[in-house]
């Protein structure tokens, strides 16, 4: 109703278009979501501010995500990381993991490492250093699988992820024959 009566001005009728996105997405309507953003993204990007437009590129992918369009999805988180470099921890820990389930390891790692590097005080960096562990297992190169669980444990010793951490390396060592 409102799109229908609602002032000409691009940055209202493009706040409507990014709020029924977010309507869609907390009902897992996912396509739907896709499409709002979609537009507010293509129709009104250009009158939104960088840290408004850098989510709804973060929603766009995550909407891509779980339609398991993996390719897209990283393609977006990408241009949230450019849109505002604020946000880039989300968009390149997401980016980093759609890279893992692609089987590209060495570019997860990439991406893991340039997160962490960039964003040293994010929330996500435990989750990081996991990640970047569990992609060298992946590559069979244990002693760096290791070494990036051994961080996360120094650095995050009340992590649930750093548990999880310990008994990897322990299940590293047997197989590396180090008892």
């Amino acid at each position: 109703q409102y799109l229908a009566t609602a002032p000409t001005e691009p940055e209202q009728r493009g706040m409507a278009y990014y709020n029924l996105g977010y309507t869609a997405f907390q009902r897992k309507n996912y396509a739907k979501a896709r499409e709002y953003f979609d537009r507010f993204i293509t129709e009104f990007g250009d009158a939104a501010t960088p840290q408004t437009l850098a989510d709804a590129w973060n929603r766009t992918a995550d909407c891509h995500f779980y339609a398991r369009n993996f390719k897209a999805a990283a393609k977006a988180y990408a241009q949230a990381a450019d849109t505002d470099s604020g946000q880039g921890d989300y968009a390149l820990y997401q980016q980093a993991f759609v890279q893992g389930l692609q089987r590209d390891y060495t570019g997860k790692v990439s991406s893991l490492n340039r997160m962490i590097s960039q964003f040293p005080q994010s929330t996500y960096v435990d989750d990081a250093l996991y990640e970047r562990g569990r992609a060298y297992v992946q590559m069979e190169k244990n002693e760096q699988a290791i070494a990036s669980f051994k961080e996360l444990t120094e650095k995050y010793p009340e992590s649930a992820l750093a548990r999880k951490a310990m008994s990897e390396t322990g299940m590293l060592y047997y197989q590396d024959d180090k008892y």
